[in-house]
């Protein structure tokens, strides 16, 4: 049984996106083959993603992460399909100008 430590400990951003790509992952590996990324998070895939990295999430707390996490889906594909010449170099140096 979980202790109050627990039940109280909050969600990092790090830890939401191991969500989100074990959910992905998952998804793929249940179909059988890769496809493109998940099209709906559901909160059964959350807790599967989230059962592979050791963590236990309420329901109500799935049902909190479904649409933030729909929403990062969605960024992220947006990067996925950014095309970037092979000549493009990655940055060594990031320097924020204002």
């Amino acid at each position: 049984m979980r202790n109050d430590k627990q039940a109280k400990q909050k969600l990092t951003r790090r830890q939401v996106v191991r969500v989100l790509t074990a959910s992905a992952v998952t998804g793929s590996a249940a179909a059988g083959m890769l496809q493109p990324p998940l099209a709906e998070i559901t909160s059964e895939s959350l807790r599967q993603a989230a059962k592979v990295f050791g963590h236990h999430f309420e329901e109500d707390r799935l049902q909190e992460l479904t649409p933030v996490m729909e929403r990062d889906l969605g960024r992220l594909q947006e990067v996925r399909d950014l095309e970037i010449a092979e000549s493009v170099e990655p940055a060594t140096v990031f320097r924020a100008r204002r």
